[in-house]
């Protein structure tokens, strides 16, 4: 989708920051979202767009600031805001894959309640075209 200038817009994007020495399980379920998203976003559409950042931590090389999902940076420009997900130390409770999605709309629910407050959506609108691409994976 193209955005404002010309520029390439994703309803949904994913991305990563991690140590040299990451999960294994983590980092391969978070690769295989990131292509899965990429793959079918294209059929989908969102009010604005969220791009998910995982920490991922890795021993003494890299270990996240915070806990759970926080929202990063919106650019009101792009219509875009990062949000952000700390993962736990040590290896998923559950199936990786299973867990990242669930991660994701984690993520999601966190946005639309941004979208909320900033009244980039009404009350009773929600972001399920990003639920959807989730879904999609």
């Amino acid at each position: 989708m193209t955005g404002i200038d010309g520029v390439s817009m994703e309803a949904l994007s994913i991305g990563a920051v991690s140590g040299v020495v990451s999960n294994k399980a983590w980092t391969t379920a978070i690769d295989n979202a990131m292509r899965r998203v990429a793959e079918v976003r294209d059929s989908y559409s969102s009010p604005f767009n969220v791009n998910v950042v995982f920490h991922v931590p890795a021993g003494r090389d890299f270990t996240p600031e915070f806990e759970g999902i926080r929202s990063g940076r919106f650019s009101r420009k792009e219509r875009t805001l990062m949000v952000q997900v700390a993962i736990p130390e040590g290896a998923p409770e559950g199936e990786p894959d299973q867990e990242v999605r669930r991660l994701l709309l984690g993520a999601i629910d966190l946005a639309e309640d941004f979208a909320r407050m900033e009244a980039l959506i009404s009350e009773g609108d929600r972001l399920d075209g990003l639920r959807a691409i989730v879904a999609a994976i």
